[in-house]
């Protein structure tokens, strides 16, 4: 499954004030279908993955985001799962595009404001989002492997690129800091202030370089609610 990088796009609010109101998801999705060329809609499939609540639940964001990208995709949200419904969304995007029921997909990644509560580790200032679309275009970054590690576990990048290659392991705030193997990996840490959206965020928002620089990116997050740790190989 190819990732169009060139068309992922992100969108951050403003940091909360003394009476929060945070976008709701129709809101977000709005925002970011805005910044997305027409021509990369259409597709057969419209996944929606979240892991704090929407702000106002009873709107179904998954069918409005089907709607505005051709309304014609079977379409799901993903939730539940933490920081891993992102993961669990591709994975799904994955499975259908291996059996030949989709060709062209589209994800959004949404996350609200939450009000200030200094225990909560998912506690989150800003609005944000990412959309990212896939297709299966030769000559774009493909998606390999979706992988979940649970809290012994610790994740082997040795090995994802050659003697010459170039790989970034993307962590997000949370991640444990000591996963690189060698000297040869870079590694890129998410800002805090998100939850489910941190690594995607950093992608989004360094698509461009990245995707001149480094011939694999690996995203890893590890729960805090949890300790179990999702990550996501990107290759060129």
């Amino acid at each position: 499954m190819a990732l169009r990088l060139g068309t992922t796009a992100t969108v951050i609010g403003s940091e909360l004030d003394d009476e929060p109101r945070p976008a709701d998801h129709i809101d977000l999705v709005d925002r970011l279908v805005a910044q997305i060329p027409a021509e990369s809609f259409g597709g057969d499939l419209a996944l929606l993955a979240f892991a704090l609540p929407d702000s106002r639940p009873y709107l179904t964001a998954v069918t409005h985001l089907n709607r505005l990208t051709g309304g014609r995709a079977h379409s799901l949200a993903v939730t539940g799962q933490g920081l891993g419904s992102p993961f669990t969304a591709l994975r799904i995007a994955m499975s259908y595009e291996r059996s030949g029921r989709t060709s062209k997909s589209v994800v959004a990644i949404l996350e609200s404001a939450t009000p200030d509560v200094s225990d909560r580790p998912d506690r989150v200032k800003s609005d944000s989002g990412v959309l990212l679309t896939f297709d299966t275009t030769a000559g774009h970054r493909r998606v390999e492997e979706i992988f979940t590690l649970n809290r012994a576990e610790a994740p082997r990048f040795a090995g994802l690129v050659s003697d010459t290659g170039r790989l970034l392991v993307v962590t997000g705030p949370t991640a444990d800091p000591a996963i690189t193997p060698d000297d040869r990996v870079h590694v890129h840490r998410a800002s805090e202030g998100s939850y489910c959206t941190s690594v995607w965020l950093a992608l989004a928002s360094n698509r461009e370089r990245w995707e001149a620089d480094y011939d694999v990116i690996a995203l890893f997050d590890t729960d805090p609610h949890t300790g179990v740790s999702h990550g996501a190989i990107l290759r060129r």
